[in-house]
């Protein structure tokens, strides 16, 4: 079964046992990207074999039948001048190889903060879990985590760059047509009940205090992500951002600071950096959380909302130049969102948000009962300074 949209060059088939192909030719470039995608993170697993997404991550690259160790994958990626790496998110895992387009076959053989918000449940965790978990694993815990998360209908594969697309389904059919099929495990919803700040601090002996400020915000579903999206921009999102201007080129309190959204299926978060000089850390988190509030008290005006979408817009254009971009961006829709959107489309939506719509989103998510701040540095005593400057907000 095949779907495509031949007006922006994608094409998506699924084959009789689920396993899903993503193609998107691309004549202007010389490469191609093969990025295998599983939806399988830390958020699937238990408290008891926290790390094995990550682990079995690493796992991949240290031999196969084929290849039985890992020098004989790495040569053999090496002698294509290729790229090659691997990743693991909370929500799914990837592993990609991008070289020259006439190496495709090859590469398709080889590749066949938020602790403190949610606590104790897996999107709480950490993704590389602790060094005790990982230390009790056995080989029978990666097996078993393997045959039940990695399967055909579990599994994305988009490959972007100078290809055909009928060569690469019939390719695909080949290479990846032992893939086991199983029932797909959905993770366990996360449990939310904040009613007021939260603070956790880590001593630490560091050269700067790092913070990050967090609220609880939109799932990747909801319809006001996208407005979410363009706010991060004007409040943290390059050099002429509100927080960029007033924490350093106007009070040089910090040399790096920057905001962004994180969406999950059923919540997110949107969460902004910055580290600071040990002294500068009151100061400077009294004046992200003042820009913060202007948000939340007048529009933006249509000068800088135009600023910032025409920002996003370039970015993104440039971002989906390269063929790894672009199996990325195709892959993680249809593994996460189970829909496609072009280019065009996510544009479209971007360039739809209103100052109205900034407005509300900053009412709705910047409240202190959905405030998070989480330091790390070598900060001593009861930190009321800090907690006041929370509770006041």
């Amino acid at each position: 079964m095949s779907k495509s949209d031949s007006s922006n060059h994608y094409d998506l088939h699924t084959y009789p046992n689920g396993l899903r192909l993503i193609t998107v030719p691309m004549e202007h470039t010389k490469s191609v990207t093969v990025l295998v995608m599983v939806a399988t993170g830390s958020r699937y697993e238990t408290k008891e074999i926290n790390g094995i997404s990550h682990f079995l991550e690493h796992m991949m690259f240290k031999g196969t039948t084929k290849r039985p160790g890992a020098l004989d994958i790495s040569q053999e990626l090496d002698s294509l001048g290729a790229e090659y790496n691997a990743f693991t998110s909370k929500e799914y895992t990837g592993y990609y190889v991008k070289c020259a387009a006439n190496k495709v076959d090859v590469a398709m053989d080889i590749i066949s903060f938020e602790t403190l918000m949610y606590g104790d449940q897996p999107l709480g965790w950490e993704i590389s879990g602790e060094k005790k978990t990982i230390d009790k694993l056995q080989r029978n815990d990666l097996l078993n985590y393997f045959n039940s998360h990695y399967f055909a209908q579990n599994t994305v594969i988009a490959i972007a760059g100078n290809i055909e697309t009928n060569y690469i389904k019939e390719k695909v059919s080949k290479y990846f047509d032992k893939i086991r099929e199983h029932k797909r495990i959905e993770p366990p919803p996360t449990i939310e009940n904040q009613k007021e700040p939260c603070l956790t601090i880590q001593h630490k002996k560091t050269d700067q205090t790092h913070i990050v400020l967090g609220f609880r915000s939109y799932s990747r579903f909801d319809p006001k992500h996208e407005a979410l999206e363009v706010l991060s921009m004007i409040l943290g999102g390059g050099m002429s951002s509100r927080l960029f201007v007033e924490i350093r080129e106007k009070r040089g309190l910090s040399y790096r600071v920057q905001s962004g959204v994180t969406a999950y299926d059923e919540t997110g978060n949107f969460g902004t950096y910055a580290g600071f000089g040990h002294s500068n850390l009151a100061e400077g988190l009294k004046v992200i959380l003042d820009e913060h509030k202007k948000l939340t008290e007048e529009m933006v005006s249509e000068q800088e909302l135009k600023r910032v979408k025409d920002q996003i817009q370039g970015s993104f254009v440039i971002g989906l130049e390269q063929s790894d971009d672009m199996a990325s961006f195709y892959g993680e829709q249809e593994l996460l969102e189970h829909k496609i959107e072009t280019p065009e489309q996510r544009l479209a939506k971007i360039t739809a948000v209103t100052r109205e719509d900034i407005l509300e989103v900053a009412r709705d998510v910047f409240k202190p009962e959905k405030l998070n701040l989480a330091i790390i540095g070598p900060l001593e005593g009861d930190n009321k300074e800090i907690k006041e400057i929370l509770n006041s907000w």
